[in-house]
């Protein structure tokens, strides 16, 4: 077989003329089929170089019989009458004293290439030590060639150092399209390189059948795999494995690409691992290893699985159900979708999507539920009303509550008549929420119960909700929407982080500097573990991060959450208004304080063409009106807009009230007072009480 490989070698052949020189070590390792033979074969030839090879077996694994074998290859090369080497072979044989320091000489006096093949064979002490000895002191201008599917354990370390390795692995032996399309002796058009590429990946002897084939039966028409290649994947590769690894390995071609955890959930198994380890031990073609994990290439995968379901024909479905409860448990709801879809069972991708969609919604991954939906219809017709109500929940997220609304309208005026309602009362549940969400009336009077903010379909509209209150002023019921949703939230990082975020601004608007700070403290570790830097939605909390860094005088910190979270809020464009409004008061305040005045400008400019979308909204045009002024006066290194909770303690700041006194007038804790306190003295940059009074007074704060 491995003569056949003869293609697209020329990158390989032009790297050996380069860098091999006498005195060389050459190690190729590769699974059968990778043209190991034919490329040194190949290189012997263009190189003019003689050549000796011995394929190592059983009756070479000994070192009397291997040097004798070496011994009698060298001397067909040899016309001396009088050669060394003859006079050995036709004696006594001991390699250590007499046969390696004659063969050595020998070699040093003639051009040869000595090839081991099948080098994974050997396991005598007494072969290896020989195969040690010639990797040493092999000289030039002699070259050593070792080629097996592994190595055996010989040290390579000196003949690296000496600069006299060069190793090739299955990797490298690999064709790609570009050695195809370069070597005219292929003589095939782009389009049918890629497309056998793409069968057969980069596996020569794939490639080299598949090429054999097409000049049998022509290139048009061609969607099966040869009988040829068929054959040799079951002579040459399924050949050499026991029936655990054929089962192994369809069970693998079932689940795709997957780690040992996930393949024994899948196969009710705890060998996985050890699997993975023995086929890396004795790789074999088409089949991808990590230190965890297994890939089964497309022709293998092809002829394994067909083998694994005709024996077991459920064994399939029992796979890929207990491989998608697996992964769903571990939180990759994207990859366990994708495994349903395998299983083509829509009801069951139907009932995930609707336990799993609003989750991701509420935490501000739109794109994945929106990918899952056009997978389960084409249209809105194919979808039950529960995913029509996603969706268009999925575009009330995404700012666009005048096409929400229509969705949500025309939900109601097709499924929601009284009968309808008691038929599904908790679907009329959460089409009430959703009209909520958006601020819009029901369009029906019927009395239904609320949605468990717990079921996914209740918890980010309940979060949106607490905004809408935040954002009209009533900020303390928006407090306590939102600290009664951490039982819910708590489970699910992004809304979580959502949640914290909302909350923490709106406690710093009230004045509860330290319990703000906790908010966004408790919620890092798990923003952390869920790898949340990236998403969009967690801006505002990431404001509030570097607003708790600059509490506590962390500025480098600070800084980090900062150009964070503008790069978050750069793709925030087209969400809500609201929360965009809010995003560049909060980004604009922490580049005063950071001393940033070219991003203060624009967000400046940012905040003035949204103050227009946010009418109904009068709290944030409140804010607005105090940070607005800020952002244009002229840089005052240290200073920035202050809360509504810190303007109220500034102004008893110059009057002869104690801190205990002005937390009793303003109704918090004297310990809020203080932290207020010394978040004025930060951002004007002062040290004490009577400088921050006169810092005050002159920015016009107090008269």
């Amino acid at each position: 077989m491995e003569s056949q490989v003869v293609l697209g070698r020329r990158r390989l052949l032009d790297q050996l003329l380069r860098a091999v020189r006498g005195g060389s070590v050459v190690t190729i390792e590769g699974p059968a089929g990778y043209g190991k033979s034919t490329l040194i074969g190949r290189w012997a030839l263009e190189s003019e170089i003689a050549m000796v090879s011995i394929t190592i077996s059983p009756q070479y694994d000994d070192d009397v019989a291997l040097g004798r074998a070496l011994g009698e290859e060298l001397l067909t090369l040899d016309k001396d009458p009088d050669s060394p080497l003859r006079e050995l072979l036709t004696g006594s044989f001991a390699v250590a004293r007499h046969f390696m320091p004659v063969l050595l000489k020998w070699l040093a006096r003639h051009r040869v290439l000595v090839v081991f093949d099948d080098v994974h064979l050997l396991t005598d002490p007494g072969s290896i030590a020989l195969v040690q000895t010639l990797v040493t002191h092999t000289p030039a201008p002699s070259i050593l060639v070792l080629s097996g599917r592994s190595l055996p354990a010989i040290k390579l370390g000196r003949a690296g150092v000496q600069g006299r390795h060069v190793h090739l692995n299955a990797r490298n032996l690999e064709l790609t399209a570009d050695d195809l399309k370069g070597d005219p002796e292929a003589g095939l058009a782009p389009e049918v390189v890629d497309e056998i590429i793409a069968a057969a990946g980069g596996w020569p002897a794939g490639i080299s059948l598949s090429l054999a084939a097409r000049r049998v039966v022509g290139n048009a028409g061609e969607s099966e795999l040869p009988q040829t290649l068929t054959d040799y994947v079951n002579e040459e590769v399924l050949g050499s494995l026991s029936a655990d690894q054929r089962r192994f390995l369809g069970e693998v071609a079932i689940t795709g690409p997957q780690t040992a955890r996930a393949l024994d959930a899948a196969r009710g198994r705890t060998d996985s691992a050890q699997m993975i380890a023995a086929l890396r031990r004795d790789p074999i073609p088409m089949v991808r290893t990590g230190m965890d994990w297994i890939g089964v290439h497309a022709i293998l995968g092809a002829q394994v699985r067909a083998q694994l379901i005709q024996d077991d024909p459920e064994h399939r479905v029992r796979l890929l159900r207990r491989l998608a409860e697996h992964l769903e448990a571990q939180g990759d709801v994207g990859a366990a979708f994708d495994v349903l879809g395998l299983l083509d069972d829509h009801a069951r991708s139907t009932a995930f999507v609707e336990l799993h969609g609003p989750l991701r919604i509420m935490g501000g991954d739109f794109a994945l539920p929106a990918q899952w939906l056009r997978r389960l219809a084409k249209s809105r017709d194919g979808l039950s009303p529960s995913l029509q109500l996603l969706r268009a929940s999925t575009i009330a997220m995404e700012g666009k509550t005048d096409s929400a609304s229509a969705w949500y309208e025309l939900l109601a005026s097709e499924a929601f008549t009284a009968e309808g309602f008691e038929k599904d009362p908790a679907f009329a549940a959460r089409l009430g929420i959703a009209f909520d969400s958006i601020g819009m009336p029901r369009p029906f009077d019927i009395e239904v119960p609320p949605v468990p903010p717990g079921d996914g379909w209740g918890l980010g509209p309940e979060i949106m909700r607490s905004g809408r209150r935040a954002f009209t002023g009533d900020l303390v019921g928006a407090a306590n929407i939102l600290q009664a949703l951490e039982t819910y939230s708590a489970p699910y990082a992004l809304a979580e982080v959502w949640r914290a975020g909302q909350l923490a601004w709106v406690l710093r608007e009230l004045g509860e500097i330290d319990s703000a700070k906790g908010v966004v403290r408790a919620a890092e570790p798990g923003w952390l573990a869920a790898n949340l830097d990236r998403n969009p939605t967690t801006c505002q909390y990431q404001c509030l991060l570097a607003m708790a860094a600059l509490d506590d005088g962390d500025l480098d910190v600070a800084r980090a959450h900062f150009n964070s979270a503008r790069v978050k809020a750069s793709e925030l464009q087209g969400g809500i208004a609201q929360e965009r409004f809010l995003a560049s008061m909060l980004l604009g305040s922490l580049a005063r304080q950071l001393g940033d005045s070219a991003a203060m400008k624009s967000y400046a400019s940012q905040g003035r063409k949204l103050k227009a979308e946010c009418a109904d909204s009068p709290y944030l045009l409140e804010v607005w009106a105090r940070v607005e002024p800020e952002l244009d006066q002229p840089e005052i290194a240290g200073s920035s807009s202050l809360s509504a909770a810190e303007l109220r303690v500034l102004s008893y700041l110059g009057s002869y009230y104690t801190v205990p006194q002005i937390a009793e007038v303003l109704h918090v804790s004297p310990a809020t007072v203080r932290s207020q306190s010394q978040s004025i003295y930060r951002k004007f940059g002062v040290n004490n009480r009577s400088e921050a009074v006169a810092m005050a007074q002159a920015q016009g704060f107090i008269h």
